[in-house]
């Protein structure tokens, strides 16, 4: 061989080693599901991916390091260590990198009526690979081209259109993710029954958005012509804007000592609060007439938290207090679901997305006749 032959028999050897070194690199760059060996969430999930959407042409493609759900709420940072709604999807062992091994696929975001018209042109997936879009709040007609796709589901805080009052509009199909709570994560320890208050409430009077809501200006009348019982603690305290907290009044954790804790709704209809209720396991009394409680697919929320129509207020502050169970025994039940179911679905971020991976898989066999068998990790 001549010396030139063996020279470019060298080259292509040491190209054809850097090109399976380089595909080697790349393929290493892919994330792979996989169910943790020690996992004890109590429902079978399945592989997801992060879809970002190319408005001009509604084309999808992972999103890498990009933040799958742009929404301040979801990328604040709490616990310990700090993890946000998007850490915990981007780190997630059940996300995958690789479209044809993903189930569901996340995408963000149904925010407008712009919006929904190059989400409506998304390709195409099987029912049994839905698109779960993250919805804001909104104010517009929903797409009908998009909410009727069977291969597309829907979640966010809130189903419904916050500018309606009560249950106008109907809920789009999917499920209610949990409001992020807005501190660090520190949940109660332990499941105390013999609780300090019976009811508590401290806040401000935030009226609903476009006079949705008068829930906590009613709180306010109901409260000062009620005479409180002896027998049962409760404090009350409601603000207005640029008013200060009574000094002398408990802190927020002290009245987190609590069996009850009422929950109203504020601007739009989920609230901080009921992550900060549950987060010190106390019992929710919801006053928000529509707004579907977090993972209602999942969870019975009748076992563990009060529904009171906002109209009741208006009624008088007794009528709140009639519908709270006071024997001792319905008590200690709700709270023993607050403390010991709640938490295996809705705790720590982590923990949070797996029943996000959950509650879209039951929400598309229920809504759109999706099946997951022989899917699951």
């Amino acid at each position: 061989m001549s010396r030139n032959k063996r020279m470019m028999t060298r080259i292509t050897y040491v190209v054809v080693a850097l090109l399976s070194l380089l595909l080697r690199g790349l393929e290493s760059t892919e994330l792979h599901a996989k169910k943790p060996s020690d996992e004890d969430y109590p429902l079978p999930l399945v592989p997801f991916i992060l879809h970002c959407v190319n408005a001009a042409d509604s084309t999808v493609k992972e999103c890498g390091d990009q933040l799958p759900l742009n929404r301040p709420e979801l990328t604040r940072k709490v616990g310990r260590p700090p993890v946000s709604y998007n850490t915990a999807l981007q780190e997630s062992p059940y996300r995958t990198t690789v479209d044809s091994e993903s189930v569901i696929s996340f995408v963000c975001c149904y925010v407008n009526e712009k919006s929904g018209k190059w989400l409506a042109k998304l390709p195409k997936r099987e029912k049994n690979r839905p698109y779960v879009i993250w919805m804001e709040e909104h104010g517009w007609t929903p797409n009908e081209e998009l909410t009727t796709r069977e291969d597309v589901i829907f979640f966010g805080f809130d189903l419904r259109d916050y500018a309606l009052k009560g249950s106008d509009h109907p809920p789009l199909p999917g499920f209610v993710f949990p409001p992020p709570i807005p501190g660090s994560y520190n949940p109660m320890e332990g499941c105390p029954t013999n609780r300090h208050y019976f009811l508590g409430f401290k806040g401000k009077r935030n009226l609903g958005i476009h006079d949705s809501s008068y829930i906590r200006r009613d709180l306010i009348d109901a409260w000062a012509n009620y005479t409180p019982d002896p027998k049962l603690n409760i404090y009350f305290e409601m603000l207005l804007p640029g008013q200060p907290y009574n000094p002398h009044g408990p802190s927020f954790f002290q009245l987190m000592n609590t069996s009850y804790a009422l929950c109203p709704r504020g601007h739009g209809r989920w609230s901080y609060r009921f992550g900060e209720i549950l987060e010190r396991k106390a019992i929710p009394v919801v006053m928000s007439t529509g707004w579907i409680l977090p993972f209602q697919n999942l969870l019975d929320w009748k076992k563990g938290a009060i529904m009171i129509d906002e109209s009741v207020a208006l009624q008088g502050f007794d009528k709140i207090v009639e519908q709270l169970p006071k024997d001792p025994a319905t008590i200690k039940k709700k709270l023993d679901y607050v403390c010991n179911v709640v938490p295996k679905y809705l705790g720590d971020y982590k923990v949070t997305i797996k029943s996000a991976i959950a509650a879209a898989m039951r929400a598309a066999e229920e809504e759109r006749g999706a099946s997951f068998v022989g899917k699951t990790l």
